[in-house]
């Protein structure tokens, strides 16, 4: 048989705290006022943090993105599309993009 998985010391605590915040509730069985802003406050936190933290590193990836879509329009199958008279649409979405993809995918 396996060994049963021991909790931390204080996690039946944790536990008994938050079963009590969720028994504390009204008669029409709303959870507590203080349990409800408290994890509505941790909910906008964390997604504060995580719009911050996306924000904030995106600035690499648009740099990356844009460096390596230059380098590839100076290439010459752009150029013949380009003189083949194909339009920007196209050139894009069947020349720039496909090869711009796996140094995106990779970073």
């Amino acid at each position: 048989m396996s060994e049963p998985v021991r909790t931390p010391p204080f996690a039946a605590f944790e536990w008994l705290l938050s079963a009590r915040y969720l028994r504390a509730r009204r008669k029409e069985g709303f959870i507590s006022v203080i349990a409800g802003f408290s994890f509505l406050g941790i909910m906008l936190g964390v997604a504060t943090l995580i719009i911050v933290m996306g924000l904030l590193d995106s600035t690499r990836v648009y740099r990356l993105a844009r460096a390596v879509a230059v380098d590839i329009t100076v290439m010459d199958y752009v150029e013949a599309a380009r003189l083949r008279g194909e339009g920007t649409r196209w050139i894009i979405f069947r020349e720039i993009l496909p090869n711009a993809l796996s140094p995106l995918v990779a970073e």
